[in-house]
């Protein structure tokens, strides 16, 4: 199939990602911007490499505006949260335009928003509607919430405007956060309302809350359900700690002295520091809390700061970063209250742990960087009988890599085995086999996030293994 042959303008990479999506049908979004750059590497200018204002290369910007124009146009959609598809739409205009069909693209784009501007200059009917949030009472008209979104669009869309799950409405052909709406007219930090309350705002004024399209899956048959049993909340924050029992990283470790009965606490490599879990009164608060000298935290913040866009690739949830207190600072996650059951447990552990492993490289990073020696903790002593069962346990795992990388098929690990397998392998300096275990992942099969460090580590195998190449 023929494939398309420019990416001069912004606009040339819709036709040039549908073309790709009908090869890879559905894909996640960080495998999309991995098989799209082998496929175009040769077409992207030298200046799409550069950074635009907002910090991101720009190549892999016009790659996500396609995805949403596209999405727009009804040609691709979301199979699940960060996940791509081609629709049958889509599929069909391959087959008129094999090549993706370029301009006929840029055309009914044209179209499209021509349309979209006709019905956004047509006036609406007056609507005024007034509620009370966070204690606060606001009166909110159709005409003043569509100026002040036009006023804020008129630099381009915030980034904060896209991070939605679902809920959104479009203003324009784009499509924005409820949430995002309602803080921008009051004022108001997210956390302080929910997405209902915004969704029924904006449903008063008429401008119709919309929510992703999700394919429906075949319904699972129905069977009596038994209620999970209700825990404490001390039950309920020593179950989130049992979830993480022997996958914590390296060096990160359960902490227990002198915690308030509402927290849970991790270490971690700055000083005096460490990640914590606090269930508050409004909501649950997953951080990275800087506790040590008031230079260092101020540091380690500015640091964080710096890498957050990094973070961001991880999450759709609005990310903080701030001083906290006189002297302290923290980055953190804010989650909505939750019954206390242990299967709300085991999902806040899971989310715990994705935190963990989403900054604890970024915060060594930071360390790094202001020359700060990283907290290791007092060495545990470990007696000969120790040492020997945890030899036997490390000499059993690596004979099962080894096997399996000489083709042993009686051993069938899932993607996520052999992610774990290649943080293996870079721990203990197996650096050939951290880097053959990569090449065997299927990045549709793992979470994004989980695929990106593996990838990362590999590549860390593959220098160091061409390092000591080159000194034998």
């Amino acid at each position: 199939m023929p494939q398309p042959q420019s990416l001069n303008a912004s606009t040339d990479y819709y036709a040039a990602l549908l073309w790709l999506m009908g090869e890879l049908q559905q894909v996640r979004a960080g495998a999309a911007l991995r098989s799209f750059h082998e496929r175009f590497n040769g077409l992207i200018p030298a200046e799409h490499y550069e950074l635009n204002k907002s910090g991101h290369i720009k190549w892999e910007y016009y790659v996500y505006w396609a995805r949403q124009a596209l999405v727009n146009m009804g040609l691709m959609g979301s199979g699940g949260h960060g996940i791509w598809i081609i629709t049958a739409v889509g599929k069909a205009w391959l087959e008129t335009y094999p090549d993706g069909g370029g301009d006929a693209l840029k055309q009914r784009l044209r179209q499209q928003r021509a349309a979209q501007s006709a019905t956004a200059n047509a006036p609406l009917p007056s609507q005024t509607y007034t509620t009370t949030l966070d204690g606060q009472t606001f009166t909110f008209t159709t005409h003043d919430v569509l100026t002040e979104i036009r006023a804020a669009l008129a630099n381009g869309v915030p980034q904060e405007a896209r991070r939605f799950k679902n809920w959104h409405i479009v203003v324009d052909g784009h499509p924005l956060a409820v949430k995002w709406v309602i803080a921008l007219c009051t004022g108001l930090p997210l956390r302080r309302f929910q997405s209902q309350q915004a969704r029924q705002i904006l449903e008063a004024l008429g401008l119709s809350p919309q929510t992703r399209t999700v394919p429906k899956s075949t319904p699972a048959p129905q069977t009596a359900t038994v209620p999970e049993v209700e825990l404490t909340r001390s039950e309920f924050l020593d179950t989130v700690l049992a979830s993480l029992t022997d996958k914590l990283p390296v060096g990160i470790r359960i902490q227990e002295k002198n915690i308030p009965n509402n927290v849970r606490q991790l270490s971690c490599p700055a000083p005096r520091s460490h990640y914590e879990l606090r269930l508050g009164k409004r909501y649950t608060e997953l951080g990275l809390h800087f506790e040590g000298k008031p230079e260092i935290n101020l540091q380690l913040l500015d640091q964080m700061r710096l890498r957050l866009d990094r973070l961001r690739e991880h999450y759709e949830e609005t990310l903080h970063a701030e001083s906290w207190g006189k002297h302290r600072t923290r980055v953190y996650l804010e989650y909505p209250l939750s019954p206390y059951t242990p299967a709300t447990a085991r999902k806040l552990a899971e989310d715990w742990l994705r935190f963990v492993n989403a900054t604890l490289p970024l915060l060594k990073e930071a360390l790094a960087s202001l020359g700060v020696t990283q907290k290791t903790g007092k060495r545990p002593k470990v007696d000969a009988k120790e040492i020997e069962t945890l030899t036997e346990i490390l000499e059993r795992e690596l004979r099962v890599i080894r096997a399996y990388l000489n083709g042993d098929h009686t051993l069938a690990p899932s993607d996520e085995k052999l992610c774990d397998w290649v943080q293996f392998c870079y721990n203990f300096e197996l650096f050939e086999e951290g880097s053959g275990i990569f090449k065997l992942i299927r990045p549709t099969e793992v979470n994004a996030w989980l695929y990106e460090r593996a990838r990362k580590l590999a590549r860390i195998c593959e220098l160091r293994l061409g390092d000591d190449r080159a000194d034998t």
